[in-house]
């Protein structure tokens, strides 16, 4: 990362912060959530959307991809065994719009911010430090460069309220339309179970639920420490994604992409 580029992160970092703060985001938002939340999250939408086709481990891979779909018939989609239809025809929607690819970011940013902007307004009380987080942590990046699972995190995203309120049908056609983006959109099933157990256990115990943190927390460390195996093994049973081991996809610091440049 360049000195310039590490000032510009500082820089949107200090912009969230800033921001939060003129709200009054780090405290329980009753009012101007809505007003916060659009200004806090139009710098991470615009990144999204307007970014170069060389920003990003994958931007320039789906960059060609989305000239090669719009092209191709339903027919070609179909049999195609590398994406997820899904993300196919969505390519191929747009195509039948506009060739110009940068629509393609354009749509996909537009609908994991509204998607960010409506699941945090539901369900963060106090989304200031959240916001921030998001640029410290580069999610933005990640979004930036996995455009498949981007749609699937904002569809998702809606799933949640299903998942809460234990509506399992709705819960999983929305998980199976993710899915139809990238196939990773499976494991969130295991959301369903896990809780509603924690919701039971958490009745049963009145409040009292050592058990449940113990074993979320055993499981999480136990992943951590066996992360590379985990991924070998998954990536061994799923060769579709082979191409990730070893390659360029999963090396490199991460991509600051806050650096808009030119289309």
């Amino acid at each position: 990362m360049t000195v310039e580029g590490i000032l510009q992160f500082l820089g949107l970092v200090a912009f969230e912060i800033v921001v939060a703060i003129l709200f009054n985001a780090f405290s329980t938002m009753q009012k101007r959530k809505l007003p916060y939340l659009i200004c806090a999250i139009s710098p991470l939408a615009a990144m999204m959307m307007f970014h170069s086709r060389y920003i990003g481990n994958d931007s320039l891979n789906y960059y060609h991809l989305f000239l090669q779909t719009s092209r191709a018939t339903v027919q070609d989609l179909l049999t195609n065994t590398r994406f997820e239809h899904g993300y196919l025809l969505l390519n191929w929607l747009i195509g039948r719009f506009t060739a110009n690819p940068q629509w393609l970011y354009i749509c996909i940013g537009t609908f994991m911010s509204i998607a960010l902007i409506w699941w945090v307004y539901k369900y963060i009380p106090a989304p200031g430090l959240l916001c921030i987080l998001l640029v410290e942590m580069l999610m933005v990046d990640g979004w930036i460069s996995i455009a498949r699972q981007t749609i699937a995190v904002g569809i998702l995203l809606i799933a949640y309220k299903f998942l809460i309120q234990e509506k399992l049908i709705k819960f999983l056609i929305l998980v199976l339309i993710a899915t139809r983006f990238h196939n990773a959109a499976w494991i969130f099933l295991l959301a369903y179970p896990i809780v509603n157990w924690h919701q039971e256990s958490l009745l049963k115990s009145k409040g009292n639920l050592p058990s449940f943190e113990l074993i979320v927390s055993a499981v999480a460390i136990f992943s951590y420490v066996s992360l590379s195996s985990i991924l070998s093994s998954i990536l061994d049973t799923f060769t579709v994604y082979s191409y990730y081991q070893n390659g360029e996809m999963m090396a490199g610091d991460a991509r600051l992409a806050s650096i808009l440049e030119p289309v």
